[in-house]
């Protein structure tokens, strides 16, 4: 005789399927996460456009004006980023400037306290550069790499954000429908 009865299952396969459950979610949100992150964005930017695109559905107006007025911020905040780096960019002789006047009083201070001479300095320097050069180049590749990344992520997140926005009662009839099916079970 069989001593599960009902739909009761022992404690060993409800915690398995727990522990399953877990294991599964984790791996679709970490092999999805290129997908879902700009989902998720694109979903709260949605939900912070809604006010203004019923306002502009109350007028008659265009629903793509919505993801339009979003891109132009987008399109702010990264033409003050811009300015930003230009600015920082055009501080950069200076910055060297200052840099060099800090060597050498390093390099005096060494020379002093340690009893280093410049030359072997400068030797030690050259030779640590070298070394500094591919590591700098690393950096560059996953620099540019980041930003492009960046940069693919902004476009997938103004897409979906006009998706969802364009087709929003036909997503929530969708979920309606779900969520009644649910509640007649």
């Amino acid at each position: 005789m069989n001593q599960y009865t009902g739909n009761k299952l022992p404690l060993v396969q409800r915690v398995n399927q727990v522990l399953l459950a877990i294991v599964l979610i984790i791996g679709i949100l970490y092999f999805g996460r290129i997908f879902l992150i700009p989902l998720t964005f694109a979903i709260l930017f949605s939900m912070l456009m809604l006010p203004i695109c019923k306002y502009f559905d109350r007028k008659g107006l265009h629903r793509g004006l919505c993801v339009l007025i979003l891109f132009i911020s987008f399109c702010i905040i990264a033409a003050i980023i811009t300015l930003q780096v230009l600015s920082f960019s055009q501080d950069l002789p200076e910055i060297k400037e200052k840099g060099d006047q800090l060597l050498t009083v390093i390099q005096g201070f060494t020379q002093e306290h340690f009893n280093i001479s410049s030359e072997r300095q400068t030797a030690l320097m050259k030779k640590q550069m070298g070394n500094a050069g591919e590591l700098v180049g690393s950096l560059v590749t996953g620099f540019f790499s980041s930003i492009a990344g960046l940069l693919t992520g902004i476009v997938l997140i103004l897409v979906y954000t006009f998706l969802l926005l364009y087709n929003k009662e036909r997503y929530e009839a969708f979920f309606l429908k779900i969520f009644q099916n649910q509640e007649d079970d």
